[in-house]
């Protein structure tokens, strides 16, 4: 810890001394408020967070990676932004894997509020972290030649310039279309025809090639990283974050959240308003989301990718073990997720060969899991669901 202090103190040109642990000690981070000891300011608190075993030789490309794309992420953004959509962050050493970011104090997070009793409050904090998520996108749009000096400027992996970050995307999709085959197979059912084919590789050039919605995407936009602090949300922990399609963070309240132990279901008037708050702030950099039909198309493709590429990760075993993960079960985050993406698909008209597969694999699925309820409401909002 004492090397840990003096790294940050080097960092902040004043010396600091420890308030208090906040991680625990097996986590892959280590987490601690500190405070300035010296000077005009003595007393200011920070965040630290220092990724444990980043300067081992033998460290895992993982826990680099993660770093890497976390620090470049909270740089660029308190060089565009600073303070407005994360909290400010205040060095970083690239060498201990550490970064140094503003105190939020105790402010809670939004899933405190959607598990909670408090309806009112947890809606009004649910779409002010869609605004807070759509006016990053926005303000991120068309920046990513910042994002790549900031990568050179950390010595970060060469893979996570916006051009081969895009790439990883097509990637990720191309896993979860193998996933998605050997399901079909083991279910009897048919495979991808021509037209899901081709739909798919339009999908595939959604997210490698995104064009104006091109931003940086948080890629884990949960609820637990969603600080609802009085001066307003701040989003935290951007150890996946890349430059990728925007409705790739967008979606994450309609899909439900793909990559959230605290998985819950929206009622249908929130979702709505949800998703109107985050599209109303994206137009303010990305005019073409203004589009209907633009935005629809994209809106399908991009639910499609996050279907899709769920599948190398969460369905595996699924069919002969029916295991939970965080607050829900595995089988019904799918069943949710098939059903939100083949009512869409319905009502817009989009991908119609996905569409089909997506519905022969939803009927399938439900005839084999007869007693597999749906995804609940979160608890703070299920008096809105019944009203």
């Amino acid at each position: 810890m004492d090397m840990l202090l003096a790294a940050v103190g080097d960092l902040l040109g004043k010396p600091v001394d420890l308030v208090e642990r906040l991680s625990e000690k097996d986590r892959r981070n280590t987490v601690v408020r500190v405070r300035t000891t010296d000077g005009p300011a003595a007393g200011t608190t920070f965040i630290v967070k220092q990724t444990v075993g980043f300067d081992v030789p033998e460290a895992a490309d993982d826990l680099r990676r993660r770093f890497y794309q976390e620090a470049t992420a909270a740089m660029f953004l308190t060089r565009i932004a600073p303070g407005e959509h994360v909290p400010r962050c205040h060095g970083v050493d690239s060498r201990l894997g550490l970064m140094i970011f503003e105190d939020l104090g105790s402010a809670p997070d939004l899933a405190g509020a959607l598990l909670g009793e408090n309806g009112p409050a947890a809606r009004s904090s649910l779409v002010a972290y869609a605004r807070r998520l759509g006016a990053l996108h926005a303000a991120t749009a068309g920046r990513m030649q910042i994002w790549d000096e900031v990568v050179t400027e950390l010595g970060a992996p060469i893979e996570l310039h916006s051009d081969r970050a895009l790439q990883a995307h097509a990637e990720a999709l191309d896993g979860g279309i193998r996933g998605l085959g050997d399901q079909l197979r083991e279910l009897g059912l048919p495979g991808l025809d021509e037209q899901a084919v081709a739909e798919l590789d339009a999908v595939r050039t959604s997210v490698s090639q995104p064009g104006p919605f091109t931003v940086l995407v948080h890629r884990d936009s949960c609820p637990d990283n969603v600080i609802v602090a009085l001066d307003g949300v701040r989003l935290i922990d951007f150890e996946f974050a890349r430059p990728g399609h925007a409705l790739l963070d967008g979606l994450y309240p309609q899909l439900p959240f793909p990559t959230c132990w605290c998985c819950n279901r929206l009622p249908s008037a929130v979702e709505e308003e949800v998703a109107a708050a985050y599209r109303a702030e994206l137009i303010a950099g990305v005019p073409e989301a203004a589009d209907d039909r633009l935005y629809d198309d994209a809106v399908s493709r991009l639910m499609a990718y996050w279907l899709i590429a769920s599948f190398e990760w969460t369905f595996a075993g699924v069919l002969t073990e029916s295991r939970t993960w965080g607050i829900a079960s595995v089988r019904a985050r799918e069943l949710s997720r098939l059903q939100v993406f083949v009512g869409f698909a319905e009502r817009t008209g989009a991908v119609p060969g996905l569409r089909g597969v997506a519905q022969r694999l939803l009927a399938e699925l439900t005839r084999r899991w007869p007693g597999e309820k749906p995804l609940a409401v979160y608890p703070a909002l299920r008096a809105e669901q019944s009203g």
